[in-house]
């Protein structure tokens, strides 16, 4: 059910995500329709007649949403690992980024999506996403395959065990050593 070209995001309308960033973005492509799914306290600087604020939505319909959208955007001031963001990609919706960490740990710019560092390099990278389907699709297949290869529980835990063993295994083998220096 896309009518036109349609870009989301996703989450809470508040300071961290950068709602002004994204009516910005929306004012400078009048032409493109903008969805907001959630809802919170910053709703009012979400201004541009091009975006639909949804409202808070159970997981089933967001998704949905999200699924008749044609790209994801992630305006954020400061991310850890944004689910949104895994998500979408593993959606194969094409994803834009602010330049911070947690979202360019995850975003390879022009390969796997877009990195931008400001509402111009957002416009930008929306208007050549119009343009060139073809590599819209050749990264959008590269973003699965990374959530595939990369963020799967099984493959992020060994990354975790991989983490702990690193800090801690050292302090263990020290710890062993006296343990059999005492037993003497």
């Amino acid at each position: 059910e896309n009518e036109g070209f349609n870009v989301f995001t996703l989450g809470r309308i508040c300071y961290q995500k950068n709602p002004g960033l994204f009516n910005d973005i929306a004012l400078k492509l009048p032409d493109v329709r903008f969805v907001w799914i959630g809802d919170g306290e910053l709703r009012d600087m979400i201004t541009a007649p091009n975006i639909e604020v949804t409202g808070w939505m159970n997981r089933e319909e967001a998704l949905r949403r999200s699924m008749s959208s044609d790209v994801f955007i992630l305006t954020s001031l400061w991310e850890g690992l944004p689910m949104s963001l895994l998500e979408s990609m593993y959606m194969e919706k094409l994803c834009l980024v602010n330049d911070v960490i947690g979202n360019r740990d995850v975003i390879r710019s022009g390969v796997n999506g877009y990195v931008c560092r400001n509402a111009d390099e957002f416009v930008t990278a929306i208007k050549e996403i119009m343009e060139n389907p073809e590599k819209t699709a050749e990264m959008t297949a590269q973003a699965r395959k990374d959530i595939l290869e990369n963020y799967n529980t099984r493959v992020m835990a060994g990354k975790y065990r991989e983490i702990y063993e690193e800090a801690f295994a050292p302090a263990e083998k020290t710890s062993r050593k006296k343990k059999q220096k005492q037993k003497q």
